[in-house]
């Protein structure tokens, strides 16, 4: 189904997941309530995404504030934001775990080099109208640092509906 986030659902779920994607949320709370509304009783809740430390070192404060603004995550809540979320909108959060092993960011020297990279290539991208495609690779360049550093963390979140 393509819709907002936040549009009411026409009917009940026994699963609602998302995957890389509800960081993009302008209104977190309001999109959780909304979907975790549409769950029967018993359904699971299940977040998988980036998501910030619960502190940052001041060091990574421009690259988290670049990330949000280059992914266009206006908010960007952290795992124990998401999981007030669903508590509020009547899911109990069972499980929460940090996939965050299992990725493989690119030492900081690569990173670099591909960031000047990603700067050389986007003066003709941007007149193409490509603005997007290297603010999703700086985005992403600058996930990895952090995700390297511990400031983002790749969480899964699982709640069922009470």
């Amino acid at each position: 189904m393509h819709a907002s986030y936040d549009a009411p659902l026409p009917r009940r779920f026994n699963l609602v997941f998302g995957i890389e994607s509800l960081i993009h949320s302008a209104a977190p709370a309001a999109t959780i309530a909304n979907l975790a509304g549409s769950l029967c009783q018993g359904g699971r809740f299940i977040v998988v995404d980036d998501m910030p430390a619960e502190s940052i070192a001041p060091q990574y404060a421009a690259d988290l504030a670049g990330f949000k603004r280059m992914w266009r995550c206006p908010v960007l809540p952290t795992d124990g934001q998401w999981a007030q979320h669903l508590e509020a909108a009547g899911c109990t959060v069972e499980d929460v775990r940090d996939l965050s092993a299992l990725m493989s960011p690119r030492p900081e020297a690569e990173v670099v080099a591909e960031l000047a990279a990603v700067a050389r290539r986007r003066r003709w991208r941007d007149l193409l109208g490509l603005r997007m495609v290297a603010d999703a690779q700086v985005g992403g360049l600058l996930l990895e640092r952090l995700t390297r550093e511990g400031a983002s963390r790749y969480m899964m979140i699982i709640a069922r509906k009470r």
